[in-house]
Parts: C-alpha cells; structure tokens; sequence
C-alpha cells in the first residue's frame, strides 16, 4: 500500500515536469517568433515576462511545497521569495537588460530592497485574501498579477 502511494507521488510529479516541460519548449518557440518582429521596448518587455514567468513558475512550487510541509505562510514566502530574488537579479540582469561586467553590490542592495518591499507587500496581499476564504496557492496566484506589475516597472528603473 505505501508503495503504490509512493508511485502515485511519483507518477503525478513525472507528468506535472512534463507538463512544464512542454509548456515551456512551447513558450520558448512562440516567443523567439513572436521576438524577431518586435521593437527594442517590447523585446525587452516579453524576455522580462518570460524569465518573470519561468522564476514564478519555479517560486510556486517552492511555495505550495514548503506552505503543504510547514503549514507556515510566513515560512513558505520567505523560502520562495529568497530564491526569487538571487535568481531573478542574475536572469534580469543578464538576459533581460543584458548588462554584462562586473558584479554591482549596488545594485544588488536596490534588488534585495526592492524585494523586501514586494515580499511583505505580497504577504498581506496574500493574507488578505486568505482571509476572504480563498486558499494560499489560489491567494499566491491572485496576488503575483500586481506585484509583477509593479516588479517590472521598479526593476526597469535599477537596471536602466
């Protein structure tokens, strides 16, 4: 019986990255299409939208799991929104804004404030809603759309 359930686990995570897999070959496709028929601003615009949604993909994962381990919403934004951060500013910085050079402590201060800002934010974003009766993951995706608008509007200005 344990091992069946064990199987089942597995079987679900198999087809949940293969899911994610396919929908991510496909995005990459469409977009690199859609990419060479754009201006400069809108390139920018949708490789920001798409390593946005590649980070918040791999930050609801992190969140759902260690919400569902820990029941502790606190403890699962905090996990998902460290990865976040590290990952986005090296994404953001390279393959959206394509900045090269040295490492700019400087920078990487006004992303982690940034951040910080979106974090707690997001987190009575997330508790409000939590308290109109829906549950944390559909709370989590409800309060990414503004907080993502306003993400990219701030991280625009650090980087420009």
């Amino acid at each position: 019986m344990i091992q069946i359930k064990s199987q089942e686990k597995g079987s679900r995570l198999t087809r949940l990255f293969s899911f994610f897999s396919i929908l991510l070959k496909f995005l990459l496709t469409y977009f690199c299409c859609t990419l060479s028929n754009l201006n400069s601003n809108r390139k920018i615009f949708l490789i920001f939208i798409c390593v946005g949604t590649l980070n918040t993909l791999i930050s609801f994962v992190f969140f759902a799991f260690i919400s569902k381990i820990s029941l502790n919403i606190f403890l699962a934004l905090i996990s998902s929104t460290t990865y976040t951060i590290v990952s986005n500013y090296f994404l953001t910085k390279k393959i959206v804004f394509k900045k090269q050079g040295q490492f700019e402590i400087i920078t990487l201060i006004k992303f982690t404030l940034l951040y910080l800002v979106l974090f707690f934010t997001n987190f009575l974003l997330i508790k409000l809603i939590v308290s109109l009766g829906l549950g944390k993951n559909i709370a989590w995706l409800i309060s990414a759309v503004p907080i993502a608008i306003i993400s990219f509007i701030s991280i625009k200005k650090i980087f420009s």
